[in-house]
């Protein structure tokens, strides 16, 4: 059936207008393989991007071990690989210097179109007077200021705190220079409003994380063990898996697996301390699919409040019930997706509770009903598009 309405007509035909044809994206890391949380939001953006029409440049860094995908030339018109420098700059915090690039700023200014910027990790293009004109928006992926400071709290190595201090200073400069200058996209509403209330800034909007995917939830299935997974590597992931295994699961005899890259050998200890406890050491994508699907419940606790945790999303996506505290589901617009849980005791309550409890048709169907409208991609292609003009 066509559709008669004018005010639709007309919405559609100006956001056409004013969508533009051909954009830069400079991208703090290269956004494949899909291995960390950040690159799932940069690749399907770049993907939806596409399939509006739209002709990408892509600039990315390589971080270490990355190294050139192919995959992205089949997205975009042309893309541009840049090593980091080491180089330090006075006031200047190390990850915005250190993708500060003479090449970088060339490629840039071989035309006019607009550019999106990829994290507060690439925006050292406007210290540069030559973008001063430039139509220029931020995706920040996190109040980074905040981050940085949360991981100088969950590492007790001096070295390491004192630069996770002092980064964090210089961003939180930073990110208020920025706020005040161009439109920030946040990935999540409370980041949005942090930079509103504590950034003043003049432009600060949400646009959910670009993900592909459906809700795969398999109800009427009892699932088989509690799970944590994410990346072990992390200070404040293997903080929390060490606060679950001593004030958790050391009370009560419920199966915890514990899946992740590259557990330390003090967490591989603590999981075998216990029969009920175990560890799964870097699984490959399916098989962590497979562990998300088969856990009756998601354990998520989060040390910090920024950005939006992807962990928790594939949980929502392809798990049973999922128990996390208020941090964890901070960047979350609709916080009944989740079961809290605010300390030890909480937790074991809860996990007893919904250990045996069915998971139904009807929790599936709550969960298609608040994700598939706020995670529609092409939807927050065209957002952006929009913004971008």
């Amino acid at each position: 059936m066509a559709c008669t309405n004018p005010t639709f007509w007309l919405s559609y035909c100006y956001s056409k207008l004013v969508q533009p044809s051909a954009i830069h994206i400079i991208c703090l890391r290269v956004p494949y393989p899909l291995d960390i949380g950040a690159n799932y939001d940069l690749y399907y953006k770049i993907k939806a991007l596409h399939s509006q029409g739209v002709s990408i440049h892509l600039h990315c860094f390589i971080s270490k071990g990355q190294h050139q995908q192919p995959i992205l030339n089949t997205y975009c018109a042309t893309v541009q690989y840049y090593k980091r420098t080491t180089k330090l700059k006075w006031g200047i915090p190390y990850i915005v210097s250190s993708r500060m690039h003479a090449l970088l700023k060339h490629n840039l200014l071989q035309d006019n179109l607009p550019i999106l910027i990829e994290g507060v990790h690439c925006s050292g293009i406007l210290l540069d007077p030559a973008f001063d004109q430039r139509t220029v928006l931020l995706r920040a992926h996190n109040v980074e200021y905040l981050y940085y400071k949360g991981l100088a709290a969950s590492t007790s190595m001096g070295l390491l705190k004192l630069y996770y201090l002092l980064e964090s200073a210089l961003l939180k400069k930073m990110e208020q220079k920025l706020a005040h200058r161009l439109p920030i996209i946040n990935v999540s509403a409370s980041d949005a409003t942090y930079f509103t209330q504590e950034y003043t800034a003049k432009w600060a909007y949400y646009l959910p994380l670009f993900y592909e995917g459906t809700v795969q939830s398999k109800a009427d299935e009892m699932g088989q063990f509690c799970l944590y997974h994410g990346n072990l590597e992390v200070a404040e992931n293997e903080q929390a898996v060490i606060w679950l295994l001593e004030n958790v699961f050391n009370k009560i005899n419920v199966p915890f697996v514990i899946a992740g890259r590259n557990p330390s050998k003090r967490l591989i200890a603590l999981s075998h301390k216990q029969l009920h406890t175990c560890i799964a050491a870097n699984p490959s994508d399916t098989e962590m699919l497979d562990l998300v699907q088969k856990a009756q419940i998601n354990l998520l606790p989060s040390i910090n409040a920024t950005g939006i945790k992807l962990k928790l999303l594939n949980a929502l996506h392809y798990g049973k019930f999922c128990i996390t505290n208020v941090k964890g589901a901070n960047g979350f617009a609709d916080k009944g997706l989740f079961l809290y849980a605010e300390d030890a005791e909480d937790m074991r309550s809860l996990i007893l509770q919904y250990y045996h409890a069915p998971f139904t048709h009807s929790h599936v169907q709550q969960r298609v009903a608040l994700l598939s409208s706020q995670y529609n991609m092409q939807h927050n292609a065209r957002q952006l598009l929009t913004w971008l003009q």
